[in-house]
């Protein structure tokens, strides 16, 4: 072929390109198979989101215990400091447990099935 005629027919005229055969139709699409369609799962992703969402609750369980020992060993003990870091352990630490609770319990309780 000379150059600069790709895309055109024998007479030298430019190729019209039809976009509405569908694959298979025409010789240009020969070797070529047909996407395989498979329905959507969910599974996949919902299972990768619940398993960030439990390592990131328990990785905040565990710094919060590693920040509370770390607290009690470096600052000097007193009443005021020990009833500070209980107060503030009371605050953080029982919700985060109750959190950690429910989301191991849901999502080993769903692999379980």
């Amino acid at each position: 072929m000379a150059a600069g005629s790709e895309g055109r027919n024998a007479h030298g005229a430019p190729e019209e390109l039809d976009l509405t055969a569908r694959a298979g139709e025409t010789e240009s699409s020969a070797g070529l198979s047909r996407p395989e369609l498979k329905p959507y799962d969910p599974a996949p992703e919902r299972e990768q989101k619940r398993g960030l969402i439990a390592l990131i609750l328990v990785s905040a369980l565990c710094g919060i215990i590693v920040l509370a020992f770390a607290y009690a060993a470096l600052m000097p003990s007193s009443t005021a400091t020990t009833e500070a870091l209980k107060s503030l352990l009371e605050i953080v630490f029982v919700p985060i447990v109750g959190l950690v609770g429910a989301v191991t319990g849901f999502y080993f309780g769903e692999k379980s099935r």
